[in-house]
Order: structure tokens, then sequence, then C-alpha cells
């Protein structure tokens, strides 16, 4: 386990989810992980959540045991506060779940429908990808990644559990 003094801001935290929603998400994608979200500092991570359905902020305890910290070491304290700045104003931003039913539609059957991207809202993963590309960065080359595509990204490197 990770000692929660050594997460830094901006990093990506992947949480391995138990639930019947995140264990489809897990199945359905092929994946370790059901959600990723950004640290914020001071035991707060961001989220595009979709059981509130919109972008919030919550306390780290909420996933303790469950949870995989990824970092970009390379990272210098202003793009760290860019990363959670880009955050923060997706705040209140609804959580997509048409591009949710999307991605399931597209892992399940193997169908590229066409999307349209409104800007106004998005899914975790899209809100993690979309924060790194905001300093110059993309995590994945897919404009709408999976928790996994993200933390499999060739710029994260896992350091920890928490």
């Amino acid at each position: 386990m990770i000692d929660i003094v050594n997460i830094k801001i901006g990093d990506v935290v992947a949480y391995k989810g138990t639930n019947l929603v995140s264990k489809a998400i897990i199945n359905i994608t092929n994946s370790s992980y059901s959600h990723v979200a950004i640290y914020m500092g001071n035991n707060i991570i961001c989220e595009a959540d979709g059981y509130t359905g919109h972008v919030r902020c919550r306390d780290i305890l909420e996933y303790k045991n469950h949870l995989d910290i990824y970092i970009l070491e390379s990272l210098t304290d202003e793009q760290r506060q860019k990363i959670c700045d880009y955050v923060i104003s997706k705040i209140g931003n609804k959580y997509s779940y048409f591009l949710t039913l999307w991605l399931g539609i597209k892992y399940i059957f193997g169908i590229l429908l066409p999307f349209i991207d409104t800007k106004t809202s998005e899914n975790c993963s899209e809100l993690v990808n979309l924060a790194y590309g905001s300093i110059g960065l993309r995590l994945c080359a897919d404009k709408w990644p999976t928790p996994e595509q993200i933390v499999h990204s060739e710029l994260l490197v896992k350091c920890g559990e928490y």
C-alpha cells in the first residue's frame, strides 16, 4: 500500500470496482479497472461519476483498498496544477451515459456507431485523457478510451496501491 502523502496532484487513480456496474465494465472492456480519476490533493479525487451523473470531487478514502496509483514522473508542478485546473473547470458537467452506452456497443458487438461529441459531458476515462490533453499530452490516441487504455498509456507508471 502506498502512503497517501506520496500521491501528487495530477496523478491518475484507477479503481477496481466490485459492484455489478463495475464488474460489467471490467468484463465488457476486458479490463482490470472500472473507473479512473485525478488526484487533486488533500485526499480528494475528481471524477466523472456515473452514479451521481456529473463531474464531482470526493474523498479518496471512499475507494480505499481498491485503487492503483499511476504517475507521470516528468510532470512539473505547473503541469500538475493545469491538469487539476482543467478538471475543476469541468465540475458540474454531466456524466456522458450516451458515451458509455456507445462504448458498450463498441466492445460488446464490435460496432462503431456515429458519435456526436457535445463537449459538455464526459465519462471518467475521457475526463482523465482530456485533462492530460490540456497540457499537450494524450494518454491514449483513442479519443474515448477505457480505464484500461488510460493506465496502459506508455506515459504512465504504476507506483502503488491505495
